[in-house]
Order: structure tokens, then C-alpha cells, then sequence
């Protein structure tokens, strides 16, 4: 039975997302994405921005971005003007099929926070492949309960570790120790 979720409705529909949960942000996450981010990764693109949460992991870096909502463009330009980062491009697909925007590892970095969630579960192999075909590789933090599934009308868990597998991809981190109910993973393919 399909799900009847619309992910660009709903976020257009947000208005101040998760805005004040320190478990979505906090310096262990600004820390551990800027730890992660290597010297040559001179091309990044985070997908699914909204409001720039993480936006201070890339102070003085210069940074692309996808999103499938414009409402928190404004407030994301702003916070990067005031982090000196710079705005290489910014995609506003409210299609939100991700598939005819970029090239083939295009990015040496994409960055994926708390976005794969949002995916319904007929979508996330395409999407977690699409991601890794424009990226050389792929960050991710997500929320995840090992062995639980929860699913509700706009947030799914899954099992990372049984799609990366499935898909090929070569999984280069896996962390589920630094944050509570959270995983960070870092793949690309093989």
C-alpha cells in the first residue's frame, strides 16, 4: 500500500524545523562532520539544507546546495554570508528528483543530514545511489535505533548497513557510538 506523504508539501509547510533540538545540532555534530571533511574535498553539496543547521561546518569553504523547498532559502543565504561561506549554487527542485541536476561525481563531498529520514521507503535506494553517482563520496547522519523501525507520516528509520550492502556501495565510516538515536556513516560507490 503506498503511503500518501508529499515530502515538498510538508516542508513547505514548516516553518521553523527542529530549529531549537539540540539532539538535531549540536557541536559534536558540527565537530564531527568538519573532522570528516578532508582538505581535498574542495566541491561539496549538501542536499536538503532547510535552514543551514550545519552550516557552520563549512565556515570559509565554498559550498553547493539542493533543496526541493524554497521557504528557508533566505535564512540559509543569511547565515552564510555571516559564516563567510560561500554559495556556489543553489538548486530549488520542487520536483524533487534529483536525478537530471548534476553530473557524474560532480562533488568530491555530499552531505546528507537528517534528510534520508524524510525518504519514503520505495524512494531511498534511488536516492542513496543517485547521491553517491554525483558524489565521490557521500556523509551521512541520520536517526537510527538499531533493530527498531519506526515509521510515521514523515519519518521512516531503516537499515542502513542491508542497503549499502544491497546497493554496492563501499561503506568507508560507520559511527552509532557518538550520538544518541543517531548514526553517521560515510559511503560511496565501489
Amino acid at each position: 500500500m503506498k503511503m500518501n506523504y508529499n515530502k515538498i508539501k510538508y516542508w513547505n509547510n514548516r516553518k521553523d524545523p527542529n530549529n531549537n533540538d539540540a539532539r538535531s545540532v549540536s557541536e559534536k555534530h558540527i565537530s564531527w562532520v568538519t573532522n570528516h571533511i578532508d582538505e581535498k574535498d574542495l566541491n561539496i553539496l549538501e542536499y536538503g539544507p532547510g535552514v543551514g543547521r550545519m552550516i557552520d561546518s563549512y565556515k570559509n569553504k565554498k559550498i553547493s546546495f539542493y533543496d526541493i523547498s524554497d521557504v528557508y532559502k533566505d535564512r540559509l543565504i543569511k547565515k552564510c554570508e555571516d559564516l563567510s561561506v560561500i554559495v556556489d549554487e543553489y538548486v530549488i527542485d520542487k520536483s524533487g528528483n534529483i536525478t537530471t541536476q548534476f553530473r557524474d561525481n560532480q562533488f568530491d563531498l555530499v552531505c546528507v543530514f537528517e534528510v534520508l529520514l524524510h525518504s519514503p521507503n520505495d524512494e531511498i535506494d534511488d536516492l542513496m545511489s543517485e547521491l553517491s553517482r554525483i558524489g565521490k563520496k557521500v556523509m551521512v547522519i541520520t536517526w537510527y535505533r538499531d533493530g527498531e523501525k519506526i515509521s510515521n507520516n514523515h519519518c521512516f528509520t531503516r537499515d542502513y548497513k542491508n542497503i549499502i550492502n544491497k546497493n554496492n556501495f563501499d561503506l568507508l565510516v560507520w559511527d552509532e557510538k557518538t550520538f544518541k538515536d543517531q548514526v553517521a556513516f560515510i559511503y560511496r560507490n565501489k
